[in-house]
Formats: structure tokens, sequence, C-alpha cells
């Protein structure tokens, strides 16, 4: 039986929202992305991705030129 991970990787996260890995890190980096740190790996709660994609669908975009 199969043990459902509550974690997100950086490579699930970048496959998820179609970006690229260092897409990823780059926001992680800045705290835009919410994640954490277990000894030299970093996560990405589940729940808090979702809520965080909730979010960049809400946000009003503004027109750049």
């Amino acid at each position: 039986m199969a043990i459902e991970s509550k974690f997100y990787t950086i490579k699930e996260v970048a496959q998820l929202l179609h970006v690229s890995e260092m897409w990823v890190r780059r926001r992680m980096n800045t705290g835009e992305i919410p994640s954490f740190k277990l000894g030299r790996r970093r996560f990405f709660e589940k729940k808090q991705i979702d809520q965080w994609i909730k979010s960049q669908k809400n946000e009003p975009k503004t027109a750049t030129r």
C-alpha cells in the first residue's frame, strides 16, 4: 500500500505549474512560493501550494507594454 505524500518537491511543483524548475527556485528564493527546508531538501506543502495557485488566479493583472 502506497503512502500519499502531503508535500511536493521542486520538480513536482514545476510539473504542476508547467514551468521550469529554475522558475520555481527563483520564486521559492524570493519567498513568493511558500516552501520549507528539511536538511538540504526543499518541500512545498500541498495545501499551501493549492492556496497559492488560487490566490494567483484571483489576483487582478495589470497590462504591461
